[in-house]
Order: C-alpha cells, then sequence, then structure tokens
C-alpha cells in the first residue's frame, strides 16, 4: 500500500506519479518538449502553468522534473533545478540567481550550459524581486540564454498580465481546466488502487452510480481540480448521505487555515468585502456590500474592482441574476472550495449550502436508491427556503433565489437548463417530506403545479405521489396516492405563475 500525499505529491515516486495523473498528458509531454527543443536548437520557450490552489501544478511539474531526469541529454547537456513551494527566502535578483546555483546539484557543475529551472510560486518571487530586478531578470536571459524557466502561478498577477511589466508576454502560459467527471472517477479509482482502498474500490463496482452523483455533488461544492478530488475523495465511500455530508465538511474545514491566511494577505477594505460575503453566504450587491462594511462607495468600488481582478470575487451572472434591476451588480466569492472552507470557519457549523447540494445529488438517482434518508428539522428549513425561493421566481423576482448560497444557486442554474421551475420544486419538497416535513410540503406541491396544461400535469403526478408517501399522506378514498391531485383550476387562490426555464 502507498500513501497518497494529499499535499506534497512531490513525495511520491515517479511511477506513482505517473500513475495518479490522469487528464493532462498532452501538456506534460509538451512541457517535456520543449526542453528537448532547447537543448537541440537552443530555442527557449519558457512555461508557466496557472491554476489555483488544488490544480495540481505540484504535481504536473513533479512529473516533468522526474522525465527531465529521464531524458538521455540529462547532466550532459543541461542541468535541472527545482526552486520548490513557499520560497520565502528569495526577496531579490541576486538572491533568485543564488537559489539557481545552489540548487544546480542536479548534474556537473561544470559542463552544460543550459540550466532549467522549476520553480513554484512563481507570481510571488515576481512580487518579491520587484520591479527593477524584474528587468534585469529578463535582460539576464535573453542576453546569456542559458536559463530555461518552466513555472507555476496561481494566477496572472499584474508583473504577468499588464503590458508595462517586464514579463509581459514572457511565458507560454497554459491554463489548468478542470477534471471532468469521468476524468475523477478513472483518477479515484486510480487514488484507491494506489492506497489498496477495498471500501472505495468495492462501491466502484459496486455502485458506480452513486459514486457518480456523490462527484457531482463535490464538484458543485468545490471545483474539478484534482487536488480536490484528492482531498475529497474519501467522503465518496461513506455509508449514508449524513455520514457523507459530515466527511465532506471536515474536509473543507481541513482547508480552512489556509484560504484564512490568504485572506488577511488582502488590504483592509479588501479583507472587508470577502468578510461580509462570507458573513452573507449568499452574492451581494455593492450597495449591500457598502452598508455592511462601512467602507465609502468609492472605495468599495476600487477593492470590489481589485479583488475581481485577483480572482478572488466575480460577478453573478446567469438566468436567475438576468432578472434582477439591471442596474444592481451582484458579487460573489469566486472560489468554490474557499466558500464553503471559510464559511466553516466562520460559522462553526455546516454550512446550508454543503447539505442542500448533497442530497440534491443523491436524489437524482434511480427511485429508492437514495441512502440514508432520515428525519431532520433542519433540514426541512433548508429546503423549504430554497422552494419558496422558486416560488418567488416563478412570480417574477429573483431576488429570494440570490439570498441563497452560491453554490445552490450554481446547482439551480444548471437545472433550470434542462428542467422546469416547478419540476426543480417537486423534487425539492420530496427531499424536504423525506427530511420530515409534512402537510406544508403537499400544500407546496399543489401551489407549484399552478399554470401546468394537462400533459404537465399528468407528467408531475408521480412526483406528488412519493411526496404524498413520503409526507405519510394517503389520497382521498383509499385511491393510490397523488391519483387526486387537483388541478389549478379547482384551487381557490392559486394563480398562473411565471416560468424560468425549459417549461413552466
Amino acid at each position: 500500500m502507498t500513501v497518497v500525499p494529499v499535499y506534497t505529491p512531490s513525495l511520491l515516486p515517479g511511477e506513482a506519479l505517473e500513475r495518479l495523473f490522469v487528464g493532462r498528458e498532452p501538456i506534460l509531454a509538451d512541457a517535456a518538449a520543449r526542453i528537448g527543443d532547447a537543448v537541440e536548437s537552443g530555442r527557449l520557450t519558457h512555461t508557466l502553468f496557472i491554476g489555483p490552489t488544488g490544480s495540481g501544478k505540484t504535481h504536473l511539474l513533479a512529473l516533468v522534473h522526474h522525465r527531465a531526469l529521464g531524458l538521455p541529454e540529462f547532466a550532459t547537456q543541461f542541468r535541472l533545478v527545482w526552486l520548490r513551494e513557499e520560497p520565502s527566502a528569495i526577496r531579490s535578483y541576486d538572491a533568485l540567481l543564488r537559489a539557481i546555483e545552489a540548487g544546480a546539484g542536479h548534474g556537473p557543475p561544470e559542463g552544460p550550459r543550459l540550466t532549467v529551472v522549476l520553480i513554484e510560486n512563481l507570481e510571488d518571487i515576481l512580487h518579491r524581486i520587484g520591479t527593477a530586478g524584474q528587468h534585469k531578470l529578463r535582460a539576464r536571459i535573453e542576453s546569456e540564454r542559458d536559463l530555461l524557466f518552466i513555472g507555476t502561478a496561481t494566477q496572472a498577477t499584474r508583473d504577468l498580465r499588464d503590458q508595462t511589466a517586464p514579463f509581459y508576454g514572457f511565458f507560454h502560459a497554459v491554463a489548468l481546466e478542470p477534471l471532468g467527471i469521468d476524468q475523477a472517477l478513472a483518477l479515484l479509482a486510480r487514488i484507491a488502487e494506489t492506497a489498496d482502498d477495498t471500501t472505495t474500490l468495492a462501491l466502484l463496482r459496486a455502485d458506480p452510480d452513486l459514486v457518480r452523483r456523490r462527484l457531482t455533488a463535490i464538484n458543485a461544492l468545490a471545483d474539478g481540480q484534482p487536488g480536490t478530488w484528492t482531498r475529497l475523495a474519501a467522503g465518496v465511500s461513506m455509508a449514508d448521505r449524513d455520514t457523507f455530508i459530515e466527511e465532506l465538511t471536515s474536509r473543507f474545514d481541513q482547508m480552512g487555515p489556509l484560504y484564512q491566511e490568504r485572506l488577511h494577505r488582502l488590504s483592509a477594505n479588501e479583507q472587508s468585502v470577502v468578510t461580509c460575503l462570507i458573513a452573507a453566504d449568499h452574492p451581494l450587491a455593492t450597495k449591500s456590500m457598502a452598508e455592511m462594511t462601512g467602507v465609502s462607495p468609492q472605495s468599495l468600488s476600487t477593492a470590489v474592482r481589485d479583488l475581481v481582478r485577483r480572482g478572488w470575487i466575480q460577478r453573478v451572472t446567469g438566468r436567475l441574476a438576468a432578472l434582477a434591476d439591471k442596474r444592481l451588480a451582484f458579487y460573489e466569492l469566486a472560489d468554490r472550495f474557499a466558500r464553503i472552507a471559510l464559511k466553516i470557519k466562520e460559522s462553526g457549523r455546516v454550512p446550508l449550502a454543503v447539505g442542500v447540494v448533497a442530497a440534491w445529488y443523491d436524489q437524482c438517482g434511480p427511485a429508492g436508491t437514495r441512502p440514508g434518508v432520515s428525519a431532520n428539522p433542519e433540514a426541512v428549513g433548508s429546503w423549504l427556503e430554497v422552494d419558496a425561493a422558486l416560488a418567488d421566481v416563478q412570480s417574477g423576482s429573483p431576488y429570494q433565489v440570490l439570498g441563497l448560497p452560491s453554490s445552490v444557486i450554481d446547482v439551480l442554474e444548471q437545472a433550470l437548463a434542462t428542467r422546469s421551475v416547478t419540476a426543480i420544486r417537486l423534487d425539492i419538497l420530496l427531499l424536504a417530506a423525506e427530511a420530515g416535513a409534512g402537510q406544508d410540503c403537499v400544500d407546496r406541491a399543489l401551489d407549484a403545479l399552478a399554470g401546468l396544461d394537462d400533459d404537465e400535469l399528468a407528467a408531475a403526478r408521480p412526483r406528488v405521489s412519493q411526496i404524498r408517501l413520503a409526507a405519510g399522506q394517503t389520497a382521498p378514498g383509499g385511491a393510490p396516492p397523488g391519483v387526486e391531485v387537483v388541478t389549478p383550476a379547482d384551487q381557490p387562490g392559486r394563480t398562473r405563475g411565471r416560468s424560468v426555464g425549459a417549461g413552466s
């Protein structure tokens, strides 16, 4: 059995690194080819891998290192240096050159002219050496032509993207995109095999549909980056939904200190904006942020603009936000993992989004396959809150739904791409009924049917039957539950609602 390190993949031997590498072979092959090209032709194409925390940058760089060591030209035609994470001692141009020379122990000190420099957190190093140091470094690289840089960065900072910056346009930038669910399944299987995790391997064989749904929930709550799958993979094999949610919450909580440390690096106004978004746990308009933080509108606009540029927050888009007043701009935390991890630290409890999203994707399987459904009064309140927000959408107002956690909004947006508001409401009300809600769920289900035609009512009846069963109610006269679904026309006070998405 091999222990798979979550935070330092470079601890693994090269063979294990190769086995756990999924979905990015062309990127790795291209980087290795650039080393060969530099050796053979002298053409230097400096490469920068850009991606958030957990995107697999260190794993990728470790594999570049592993494959470079295996090239026949190594040691005779090039040296290899790896400046690893958090090089806090590098605070000047001269310190950077000393670090490169000190690290060139991979290969003879005399001989090869070319040195391949693998460098992590390049954006931080550029910031530390300053503009003057950057000018010196670029001049040194272009005049001597004996250094090939392959680096990583969490984002394209001003030192990389501003047209006046010395390194603007210098690197061949490669954005590390998230893995898809199929790739995540392959990675999960390889992690389980490497770690001899027989429980997960058995679940993958016995119920791949459940595994896929749980991976989809993880993707909605965090992101599809390899580090996320590695950190949260243990939760997939949990026996029931409640344990799955507990495991996810624990894993998110472990990442909280990292995001808190990064939060403390922001300016005071930027921290105020991020903190109020965490406390609200839903998107906020700039006016609301100004009221909550006490920051002047002009200073807040500057902070918001800078946070957007740095990838901390983003403007909310989509069909639900489009229903809002066009003069209002709503913002949310951009990093989905950070939303949950920081909310746990702020509140000390399981965020609403974790329970809602995990249960939503558990429900998406075939009838009767949803595990671990039990009475949960707190969950009832969460589901009824989501239903009330969607009922508001049916009447043409998005503001209640924009008051839900961003991760929940993301799930609703995805569902609305193919389904009607009514269908989504019925699924949510079934979850509420399963969690212990009673007659209220049935009443809300009948309200949700307002405005449907006969064909749509016929399609909705099976779900209403399930809601009645879960709520402990039977249809009048001993008929099967759901047969006697009263049509909207027979219900006083129920009106036709406005629709959003596919259908009414």
